[in-house]
């Protein structure tokens, strides 16, 4: 069982220690012994608070078990979790977590997801195949995406607040075990170092945390596409996001990187003469 607790579980400990958008409530209190756990870049925050919250609160009134629990909450679709690798998956799936100390299970509910602007295609780096997705102006949405695609507890996130005037959310993502521990520690205190009284975009972020602003090739990309994200997440780049901002950061970047970008494939129908049939063949296209 994963048994996750906000003063130690184990499993919270070894899956979410950098998870900035983990959500937990107690109930019980002081027991503490029901918890309710999700993802609050994945859940669906209405369905906690107004209606998950409320009945759990009604029905800790009293010292209940997991069965009680599981019998109210059973309308919301409700499923038994018994391994904690299940549990893991199924937060990352927007799934809301309900775990009793000492059970044998735990639930977890289907939640709709976050909401925000409607998500649609590339504008600035569009491809003629392959996804049809960009980055819209919300944060949380926007991790939604990333997390959508790589469901993994090895993706790591933390959340930053720069400004002192106008203060703006900054969430840095990276693959543990793959990004380089020196460059995460790097972009994290350079973003902490920040002090600004105006409000910012991922742009004028770039500027203020960059290596070396003189460069003919930036240390920074700008992408607006969540699969050039994931791309760079899986290779040990490190992916800046700001609140209000459709554009992502990918760091520190080389200059291969940019004569080497995800190619656009188009199929071209070819008539073979000893068969009369028409197959088709891939022209890779590379966008510099």
């Amino acid at each position: 069982m994963i048994g996750v607790r906000v003063d130690g579980s184990e499993g919270a400990r070894k899956w979410f220690t950098h998870t900035g958008d983990l959500v937990t409530e107690q109930f019980d209190e002081p027991k503490g012994r029901v918890c309710l756990y999700y993802l609050s870049s994945m859940a669906d925050a209405k369905v906690v608070y107004s209606e998950l919250i409320p009945k759990l609160r009604e029905i800790c009134l009293v010292d209940v078990g997991i069965e009680e629990i599981e019998r109210h909450l059973g309308g919301a679709g409700s499923n038994r979790i018994y391994e904690e690798s299940e549990a893991i998956k199924r937060l990352l799936s927007g799934n809301i977590y309900v775990h009793v100390r000492g059970a044998a299970y735990g639930i977890a509910i289907p939640s709709d997801g976050t909401v925000g602007r409607n998500i649609q295609a590339p504008e600035i780096e569009t491809v003629v195949l392959g996804p049809q997705i960009a980055f819209v102006e919300e944060l949380q949405v926007n991790i939604c995406i990333i997390r959508k695609y790589m469901s993994t507890p090895r993706l790591f996130h933390e959340k930053l607040v720069v400004g002192n005037t106008i203060p703006m959310e900054v969430s840095i993502l990276y693959l543990e075990g793959t990004a380089d521990t020196e460059n995460v520690n790097t972009v994290r205190q350079r973003i902490k170092d920040l002090e600004l009284d105006s409000s910012m975009d991922s742009t004028i972020l770039a500027q203020y945390i960059a290596d070396n602003e003189k460069s003919l090739f930036p240390t920074l990309q700008q992408t607006e596409r969540p699969d050039r994200v994931i791309h760079g997440l899986r290779e040990g780049q490190i992916a800046i996001l700001v609140e209000g901002s459709p554009f992502a950061l990918l760091g520190p970047t080389t200059l291969l990187q940019f004569f080497s970008r995800r190619m656009t494939i188009i199929y071209a129908g070819v008539s073979l003469p000893s068969t009369g049939r028409c197959v088709y063949l891939p022209w890779f296209c590379r966008s510099f």
